[in-house]
C-alpha cells in the first residue's frame, strides 16, 4: 500500500532505488522512454512549473542562497565544458531580447547608484583636480565604479560620468575651484594605496 505521508514515500522510493534497482539499466530505460516521449515530458513539466512557478523559484533562491559556492563552482565548471554553446545561447538570448537587456542594464544600475547614495558624503561637490587624478589612477587599474565611488565618496554616476569627461577632454582641467584639503586627500591616497595593494593579493 503506497506511504500517504509525502517524505514516507520518498525515503522508501529512494532506499528502494539505492538497494535493489540496478543504476546502468536504470538510466538507460530513462534515457530510452525520455527520446520516445520527449515532447510530452517536456510539455508536462513546463505545465507544472506554471503551476508552481512561485513555490519552484523560491525554492531555487533559497538553495542558491544557502549554496552559493557549489553554485558558482558547478556554474563555472559548465561554462569551461560548454563554452562555445554557452556563449551561443546568450548571442541567441541577447538578440531576441535586446530591449529586455537594455531595460535590465538600466534598473540595476539605478538601483547601484541609488545605493551609493548612501555613501556619498561629496554628494553634489564640485570635483576636485586631486580628485581627478585618483579617479585616473583607480581606472587604469581596474578598479570597478562602484569601489571607486566608495572611496571617493561620490556616487556610481558620477563616477563614470567624470571618467567619460576627462576621456572626452583629454586633459584635466587644473584650474578647479573648491579644491580639498591637501592632508585630507593625502590621507585619502593612502587609503586607496592600501586598498590596491589589499585587492591585489
Amino acid at each position: 500500500m503506497p506511504y500517504k505521508d509525502e517524505e514516507k514515500r520518498k525515503g522508501y522510493n529512494k532506499m528502494y532505488y539505492e538497494n535493489f534497482i540496478d543504476k546502468e539499466e536504470h538510466k538507460n530505460k530513462y534515457r530510452e522512454y525520455y527520446q520516445k516521449n520527449k515532447d510530452r515530458i517536456s510539455a508536462r513539466k513546463k505545465e507544472y512549473y506554471q503551476r508552481n512557478k512561485e513555490n519552484i523559484n523560491g525554492k531555487v533562491k533559497e538553495y542558491q542562497r544557502q549554496n552559493k559556492d557549489s553554485v558558482k563552482k558547478r556554474s563555472a565548471d559548465y561554462y569551461q565544458r560548454n563554452k562555445e554553446q554557452c556563449k551561443e545561447w546568450s548571442r541567441n538570448w541577447y538578440e531576441n531580447n535586446k530591449d529586455r537587456h537594455k531595460e535590465n542594464n538600466k534598473r540595476n544600475h539605478t538601483n547601484a547608484n541609488n545605493k551609493s547614495k548612501l555613501t556619498a558624503h561629496n554628494y553634489n561637490r564640485t570635483w576636485s583636480f586631486e580628485e581627478k587624478e585618483i579617479l585616473l589612477i583607480l581606472k587604469a587599474d581596474g578598479v570597478p565604479s562602484s569601489q571607486i565611488a566608495m572611496l571617493l565618496g561620490r556616487t556610481i554616476r558620477s563616477v563614470e560620468n567624470m571618467a567619460h569627461k576627462i576621456k572626452t577632454k583629454g586633459a584635466l582641467d587644473t584650474n578647479v575651484s573648491n579644491k580639498q584639503n591637501s592632508e585630507a586627500m593625502d590621507e585619502l591616497m593612502d587609503l586607496i594605496v592600501a586598498y590596491c595593494l589589499v585587492s591585489k593579493e
